[in-house]
């Protein structure tokens, strides 16, 4: 009886030791309190926990691990943690493989998995989560997936819920992830139901397939200081450093996303698509990320659709050969975009710094806000509804970037491909939330457009910050005010001006003086005086020095200059061109006044007899209606004595954005060289154009490509127009006429 006695209180005091509730730290492995994760695992479900557990993984190699936790932690309160790390706080010290999943988290509550190495070379899914999980944190570890294979069922992290799951508070921090079809794969699930609250900083992406960041369905609290890497082999045509998809971002800040073989023909830095479009009326921050990309193609630094977003502070690089886009934008209406403070460099001279697609030019100044960016490309400032080489020509056609400049980025680190310019010109005021730089360097209130701060104040410096008036179209005769606003760029405080303004030829002066400006503050608006505008063009300089024997440090920044059009009151119904006793000598110069002045009556610009090798860009006209058209034709109504003639791969003639136009009774030639060549290009959303009687050639060279459109009498390919009719034209040459509206 004593016997049994014995055994019976063995063997409770057994069931009362393992049925215990873990709590504090525990080790897994050889020597350890569990042999194998697993053996863990089946204490935790069993006994529940009395507070936070730890457990440390000795170092070895482990099978795939499943931590499914559909049944819940016996008595796990909303603060208890678990975590599985390794013991030695190295991720190379705890291996844990599979060629399937290595690691497989299910329904997880208040989990924290760090420091351990997950997957390898011949793995399909590093972890892959699945469930509806919450406070779920993956830090500081290697995570691997094949880094050599191309199917979409390989990733480092994996997580679809689309069966009615999502993930809440999952923190991806301080990993490195190699391999994989897509490096994270985050899939919400629906658009009512996004996973929230999703943070992935920090982490080093290399050689995913296609992707490195594939979001849908998602709001981040924050995708920040990854660097995200394409392979350099065994890659696929196309790469995304992130496909945000129906997606919302507090901030996107202090990325690198690098893709530096062209082999990869079509890539995407980041890819935006309905950011912050639905849920939120806030918009996304995309600031301090530095993106390079090479292509061949027409691809993309950053690509931006339908996207609520500010664009700040960015430096994208994007080399190669093809007709690139360094910032793409294209827009909605009540989705706005604000562009500032950004370095947008295209190296080709076919691509562009930015991008604006036809039907967005028309949100300029209201959702579409842009200045004090750097655009350079050696050809082209940008495209906005039609190629555009000037960056006075970019502020008319966009009524934007007052500011902003187009000059070659001065690199000085870039063999170790980190676009830091050198500062000089790149300055920029600082914009409230983007405090710091790429680098977590300090911005200070004057700054350096582009990711990187590197501007170094002088001691005396003063900038003249805005002409403000006059503009470049004024009324002759009338009185108009000469105004300008002034910042200090310098580390002394400046309270007195001098101000020169020369009105042409008429140098006058003015002091001004006021409260001390710190660094970064600037005068309110200075009234000069008033001029008296001529005829046609007026000259306007403004520059400025210090008082008192002081020198300012930077001159290149003390002037500015603006050549004004005076526009007479009353305006012709005929301009004639060519010849000594015309209004005009080009057909350009006569579109400029039209151009600038409008037009109140029905108006002919009358072409004498010639030929005239001219580009003709024919943008939106003050005052046309169906009434009041504008027509181009010759003055003798014989097509044959008026020749329009391209010398290049440009169009002859281009309407962009245009109402009300009429050419008619003349020659319009393409050029007759190599496979570009086009007479009339219509593009950005024309009205009412008509095209008659007219003779157009264009090459008779046989297109690169059976379904080319390079060569072409008359093109409308990306526009959307109304009202076009093209009658009674005789057409010579390789191609005839293209229409095809922008979109569905």
């Amino acid at each position: 009886m004593k016997k049994i006695l014995s055994i019976g209180i063995i063997l409770l005091i057994s069931i009362h030791v393992f049925s215990q509730r873990l709590s504090g730290t525990y080790y897994i492995g050889s020597g350890g309190n569990y042999a194998s994760i697993s053996a863990a695992m089946n204490a935790l479900l069993n006994n529940g926990v009395s507070g936070n557990v730890t457990f440390k993984i000795n170092n070895g190699s482990y099978p795939m691990v499943n931590l499914n936790f559909l049944s819940g932690v016996p008595n796990q309160g909303d603060n208890d943690t678990i975590r599985f790390t390794s013991s030695s706080h190295n991720a190379n010290n705890v291996i844990i493989s599979s060629t399937s999943t290595a690691l497989l988290i299910n329904n997880a509550k208040n989990l924290i998995v760090d420091n351990l190495t997950i997957g390898d070379n011949n793995t399909t899914k590093g972890i892959e989560i699945t469930g509806s999980c919450n406070n779920l944190e993956i830090k500081d570890c290697n995570i691997n997936s094949n880094p050599t294979g191309n199917s979409n069922a390989q990733a480092g992290i994996y997580f679809d819920s689309r069966n009615n799951t999502s993930a809440y508070n999952l923190r991806i921090l301080n990993n490195h992830i190699n391999g994989g079809y897509y490096s994270i794969y985050l899939y919400g699930y629906s658009s009512n139901n996004y996973n929230t609250n999703i943070v992935i900083d920090n982490n080093n992406l290399s050689n995913p397939y296609v992707y490195g960041i594939y979001s849908y369905y998602t709001s981040f609290n924050s995708i920040s200081k990854n660097t995200i890497t394409s392979r350099s082999s065994n890659n696929s045509s196309s790469f995304y450093g992130t496909y945000i998809y129906y997606s919302n971002a507090d901030m996107i800040n202090g990325n690198k996303v690098q893709s530096l073989t062209t082999a990869v023909a079509y890539p995407y830095g980041m890819m935006f698509s309905y950011l912050n479009y639905r849920n939120t009326t806030t918009p996304s921050l995309i600031s301090n990320n530095e993106i390079l990309v090479f292509t061949n193609s027409s691809y993309y630094g950053m690509y931006l659709n339908y996207s609520r977003a500010n664009v700040y502070n960015n430096s994208i690089l994007v080399g190669g050969n093809g007709p690139a886009r360094a910032l793409y934008v294209n827009m909605l209406a009540g989705v706005p975009v604000n562009i500032r403070n950004n370095n947008l460099h295209a190296m080709a001279p076919s691509a562009y710094p930015i991008y604006i697609t036809s039907n967005s030019v028309a949100y300029s100044g209201t959702h579409l806000k842009m200045d004090y960016n750097n655009y350079y490309n050696q050809t082209q400032v940008g495209f906005a509804g039609t190629n555009i080489t000037d960056l006075n020509d970019w502020r008319f056609v966009t009524k934007q970037d007052a500011h902003s400049i187009s000059v070659y980025p001065n690199y000085t680190d870039l063999f170790s491909y980190r676009l830091i310019a050198d500062g000089e010109g790149f300055n920029c005021p600082r914009i409230p939330n983007v405090n710091s730089d790429i680098r977590d360097t300090l911005r200070q209130s004057i700054t350096s457009m582009g990711a990187y701060h590197s501007y170094i104040p002088k001691m005396h410096d003063i900038k003249l910050l805005n002409l403000i008036s006059p503009t470049k179209d004024v009324t002759a005769g009338v009185p108009t005010p000469v105004r300008v606003s002034i910042m200090n760029m310098g580390y002394n405080p400046v309270d007195s001006i001098n101000i020169y303004w020369n009105v042409n030829g008429n140098l006058q002066t003015y002091l001004w003086t006021g409260f001390p400006l710190a660094l970064g503050d600037s005068t309110p608006i200075i009234t000069l005086g008033n001029f008296i505008p001529l005829p046609g063009e007026n000259n306007i300089t403004v520059y400025t020095s210090l008082v008192g024997g002081k020198i300012d440090n930077d001159p290149l920044n003390d002037t500015v200059s603006i050549h004004s059009f005076g526009c007479k009151t009353t305006v012709n119904s005929i301009y004639t061109v060519g010849g000594s006793s015309a209004d005009f000598k080009t057909i350009t110069e006569a579109i400029d006044v039209i151009k600038y002045c409008g037009i109140h009556t029905p108006t002919t610009i009358s072409i004498n007899p010639g030929t005239y090798n001219e580009n003709i860009i024919i943008p939106a006209i003050k005052g046309t209606n169906s009434t009041n058209t504008l027509t181009i034709t010759s003055t003798s109504g014989d097509s044959s004595s008026v020749t329009i003639q391209s010398l290049t791969s440009a169009p002859a003639i281009t309407l962009t954005n245009t109402d009300n136009v009429i050419i008619n009774k003349i020659t319009v030639k393409g050029t007759s060289l190599g496979l570009s060549s086009t007479a009339i290009r219509l593009q950005n959303n024309n009205r009412n154009i008509t095209i008659s009687n007219n003779y157009l050639v264009v090459s008779p060279n046989s297109p690169s490509t059976a379904s080319s459109t390079d060569i072409m009498a008359i093109i409308s390919q990306t526009s959307s127009d109304t009202n076009l009719v093209i009658s009674n034209n005789y057409i010579d040459g390789s191609g005839g006429i293209y229409i095809r509206s922008e979109n569905s």
